[in-house]
């Protein structure tokens, strides 16, 4: 099978909420799946670790510039409905977060735009939507 050809993140973006809205002004966005793992060895390993899978777990953040009229859209201990979008098109992933934490960035000294950024804990499954990742 060919390769096909690299996806720019130009077009990525974010939306939240239970009847979705678009986050205006993100940088990025990240997200993270992984799974708890019992590793060990055993008489009948050959002297090499196995590795069990358990709970899943997945977590993300995103970074964002703020505007006038345009606060940041979350607070700490927020539960919201999320959509990482990978592009312009229904390639994303969702899920409930719980906003874990909101840190604002205000640089007096260069007087750059002020900012934001997000960190959140996935609350349950993520549902993968789009041909990009093989979701439905």
């Amino acid at each position: 099978m060919a390769a096909g050809n690299t996806i720019s993140g130009l077009q990525g973006t974010l939306k939240t909420g239970s009847v979705p809205a678009t986050v205006h002004h993100i940088l990025n966005w990240k997200l993270k799946e992984e799974v708890e793992t019992d590793r060990f060895n055993t008489n009948s390993s050959g002297g090499r670790k196995l590795s069990v899978p358990g709970s899943g777990m997945w977590d993300g953040s995103w970074e964002g510039k703020l505007h006038d009229g345009e606060p940041c859209p979350v607070r700490a201990g927020d539960q919201v409905t999320t959509q990482f979008f990978f592009d312009a098109s229904t390639n994303y992933i969702a899920g409930t977060v719980t906003i874990k934490s909101v840190e604002y960035e205000v640089d007096i000294d260069t007087g750059k735009a002020l900012s934001y950024s997000v960190t959140c804990e996935g609350h349950g499954d993520l549902v993968e939507t789009g041909n990009l990742l093989g979701g439905s």
